[in-house]
């Protein structure tokens, strides 16, 4: 389906504009702001109404000074006719024998579909709105957002995961190598506290038989000084001697009886040997020694245990991803593209397995027009409003694609000698 008749009247820059197109390739040429964009934007803004206008950029259809615009296309099947007052536009679609549509919108939606795709614009955009425009034509039997939702969330829990292991592994490379012979558990302290609680035990002992000497010692020295003082005494108290020397014989048989008590104590004390306590405390440092060297051991050992557990997970979350990746592969591949050897990636449109930006001139207006072509495949029309930018070689191959294709192209073209195309000068067709 395409445009047989135009006709527009004060629409945007129009005055009274009529216009039979050639089937293939119809220029519309004029100086710049002579009105050439205008028959462009009136096409699509009566087909698309106010979504199509949004698209052009048409903000006031009607011409300044006016009070009202129209445009009328003879589509050969439909004949649609828009019409623009101050309050908003009407639309009418009749059939080849004056019949009226009573949804007319809804059938031109399902003529011209959700885009319309001007080549050189699609060449030119960025990937983003190249990937994007790709993916509203063809049919994916995938849902890809799911399928790119479910590898972006398990590819950011591997990197947090091998974050991890990489911190992991920093803590595992300051760890020092157990020495040799280290042993698998702590070695335990009780027996060598006990060992010295035994030997404290002696030595209280010990203590508590050098303290009855020191008595004993103590109560000679005093009873010594006791006789001394008593045979003075004797001697200074000659009438007390008979009462004196009971006590003076009980106190020798006293204290021989200490000194043979001292003699025999004495003996056993010398006899006496204290156990080295500083040996416990050398063995209690060396047994701590060992055991700090077990836990730091083990700690390595947990912690290798640990890394080899995350990297487990790690290779299964890529493993699952390639799976995604696969499912992603699989549904691109059983997909129709526009031009064989097309596809996409995450950043954007490939052809050839080579980015779109890197392809030659040449072969971005060849995909660029498949892919507009396949936007609109019942109303077969394509708009192309930078027509000045094409050269004699890109404007064959255009008309090649569009006669190969049963297409009709309307570029706009900025020449002011009126020998290209449709020639409109202050919004009037003059040649």
């Amino acid at each position: 389906m395409k445009v047989i008749e135009f006709r527009a009247e004060n629409f945007k820059k129009l005055k009274a504009v009529e216009i039979h197109p050639e089937p293939t390739v119809q220029v519309i040429s004029g100086a710049n702001g002579a009105g050439k964009s205008s028959i462009l934007d009136a096409i699509w803004a009566a087909l698309g109404g106010a979504d199509m206008s949004k698209e052009t950029g048409t903000i006031q259809p009607i011409r300044e000074g006016e009070e009202k615009a129209s445009v009328r296309l003879d589509l050969g099947d439909f004949i649609v006719t828009r019409k623009w007052t101050k309050s908003g536009s009407t639309v009418t679609v009749e059939n080849k024998d004056g019949a009226v549509y009573k949804t007319p919108q809804a059938l031109l939606d399902g003529l011209i579909g959700k885009i319309s795709l001007d080549p050189l614009n699609f060449s030119n955009a960025d990937s983003k709105y190249q990937r994007d425009v790709l993916l509203s034509i063809v049919k994916i039997p995938a849902d890809l957002v799911k399928i790119d939702g479910d590898r972006q969330e398990k590819y950011i829990y591997r990197t947090a995961l091998n974050r991890d292991i990489k911190a992991m592994n920093a803590r595992l490379a300051a760890m020092p190598a157990p020495a040799p012979g280290t042993p698998e558990t702590e070695v335990s302290t009780e027996p060598i506290i006990e060992a010295q609680r035994v030997a404290v035990d002696a030595i209280r002992q010990n203590n508590q038989a050098r303290a009855i000497v020191t008595r004993l010692s103590d109560d000679v020295d005093r009873i010594d000084a006791e006789i001394v003082a008593a045979v003075k005494e004797t001697e200074a108290l000659y009438l007390r001697m008979r009462e004196l020397n009971d006590k003076l014989e009980k106190m020798k048989q006293e204290s021989a009886a200490k000194c043979v008590a001292l003699k025999t104590e004495g003996e056993n004390v010398a006899a006496l040997v204290d156990p080295d306590l500083n040996s416990f405390s050398v063995k209690l440092r060396e047994v701590e020694t060992t055991n700090r060297a077990v836990r730091a051991a083990q700690d390595r050992k947990k912690l290798f245990q640990e890394i080899g557990a995350v990297e487990t997970l790690v290779a299964e979350l890529t493993a699952a991803m390639t799976v995604i990746e696969k499912q992603k592969t699989d549904a691109i591949a059983a997909a129709s593209f526009p031009v064989p050897g097309l596809g996409f990636n995450d950043t954007g449109v490939t052809f050839k397995g080579l980015p779109f930006a890197q392809c030659s001139s040449a072969e971005k207006l060849r995909v660029s027009v498949a892919v507009a072509m396949s936007a609109a495949p019942k109303l077969r029309v394509i708009r192309i409003t930078d027509g000045s930018l094409i050269d004699s070689k890109n404007l064959e191959i255009l008309s090649t694609l569009a006669k190969e294709n049963d297409f009709q192209l309307w570029i706009e073209k900025v020449d002011e000698s009126g020998k290209v195309g449709v020639y409109i000068e202050d919004g009037e067709v003059k040649a």
